[in-house]
This record gives C-alpha cells, structure tokens and sequence, in this order.
C-alpha cells in the first residue's frame, strides 16, 4: 500500500513477530510502523487501504483494555492505532476480518468481509469519519 511517498507492508522482525512497516524506498527511511500485538506475537495484517491521510489496515492488535481484537479494522495515523471496528468483541473471539476478499475504498465507506460471530462471513461497513457529519443520501 502506497501514499505516493510512503510505501506500508508486512515484515517480519526477530523482536516483534509479523507486523506493519513502512519505508521511503531508503534504507534509513525503513522501519517498524507500529507494533499491533507487542513483544513477538503477530499482528498478522491481511489487508490496508490508505485513505483520507489515514492507513487503514486489517489486523489482529490489543485494543484499549489489553485484550486481542483477533482480526479488525484499524486506523493508524502516523505511530498511533486505534481500533474503529471489530465485528465480533469479546476475549478469544476473532472475526478473521480480510480471511475473504480485501479491504476495498468506496467515496464514503471501507468495505469488508468478516465473521461476527453469528451470521458467519458477511460484507460489512465502515463510515469513514471525513464524511460523518454530511449528509448522505442513497439511491
């Protein structure tokens, strides 16, 4: 996933397990995005999608209780990451968010295929946050 100047993926550090990078294409400009699943646990991002200067990306990271999200949408602005939606809560649940499909963009929503808990792997939805307080009319 590219913003033109920055390019993110998914690495592999001997200290951090499988998480999110980031590089300018230099070798002083490559490193660790950020840390999902601290210590060697792996956040294992699936899928990103770069959109209103936000990368959004689906992975599995400890929300603000401490608890593994399993697989959900996370926002990460610069070297912060806040969970914005997980479809399945709760200690030892994961929805394997991005298991099917991709993260795809729409002009007002992020779009993907996950699990929550009930009706097995369906589409769901994302408003992104640029476009909340517009209106929105459906055809």
């Amino acid at each position: 996933m590219s913003d033109g100047t920055t390019i993110w993926f998914d690495c592999v550090l001997g200290h951090t397990g499988m998480e999110l990078c980031q590089t300018d294409g230099t070798v002083s400009g490559t490193a660790l995005t950020i840390d999902l699943m601290p210590g060697i646990s792996t956040s294992q991002p699936r899928s990103m999608a770069y959109v209103d200067s936000t990368l959004y990306v689906l992975a599995q990271g400890l929300d603000d209780s401490g608890t593994n999200s399993g697989h959900a949408l996370w926002a990460i602005e610069g070297n912060t990451a806040t969970l914005v939606l997980d479809v399945w809560t709760g200690i030892g649940n994961d929805s394997n968010a991005g298991t099917y499909g991709s993260l795809r963009t729409t002009s007002s929503h992020l779009l993907f295929i996950a699990d929550d808990g009930q009706h097995g792997h369906e589409l769901h939805q994302y408003l992104r946050p640029s476009i909340r307080d517009q209106w929105m009319v459906w055809d």
